[in-house]
């Protein structure tokens, strides 16, 4: 299915088979085998920051992109997509529930990536340096609070 004729609720659908397919994949003994062939169809190398569900995200949906800015775009929607699989897998949601989830106020695609990519970056800093940093932050704003400026006038009496 091509992304970019997609509605809403295709969309959802669609991610919710990778999804599905992605659960599948990962409880299967055939994993390896399954991940390198999916590789071998997409004809792109794998780096090691590559995701299986970024194989399983383009096999599923084309994302198109024949000029550089579509490629581009093309690309910041695999990343989407995948961290909002992600979110989902981490939030124990059944890919049955995807679509229902949705329809819910405030969330969708880019809420669940959004909520992965945070989820992310808390986990990258060690609780110590996220600690440190609060507590430099606070005692900035105390020393700014602080600070008082003493003005010496002089009254015409000579007080």
């Amino acid at each position: 299915m091509n992304i970019r004729k997609a509605s809403d609720a295709q969309d959802l659908e669609v991610i919710a088979l990778a999804h599905a397919t992605y659960v599948q994949v990962s409880a299967s003994p055939l994993r390896g085998a399954i991940m390198a062939e999916l590789e071998t169809l997409s004809g792109c190398k794998r780096s090691r920051t590559t995701h299986d569900l970024h194989l399983i995200a383009e096999r599923f949906v084309s994302y198109g992109g024949a000029t550089a800015a579509e490629q581009l775009a093309a690309r910041k929607l695999i990343s989407r997509d995948v961290r909002a699989i992600q979110h989902l897998e981490t939030a124990k949601v059944l890919p049955s529930r995807v679509q229902a989830l949705a329809a819910t106020p405030g969330e969708g695609l880019h809420a669940w990536a959004r909520q992965r990519a945070v989820a992310e970056r808390v986990c990258l800093s060690p609780p110590s340096a996220i600690a440190a940093a609060r507590r430099a932050r606070a005692e900035a704003r105390q020393r700014a609070l602080t600070r008082e400026v003493t003005i010496t006038t002089r009254r015409p009496d000579g007080s």
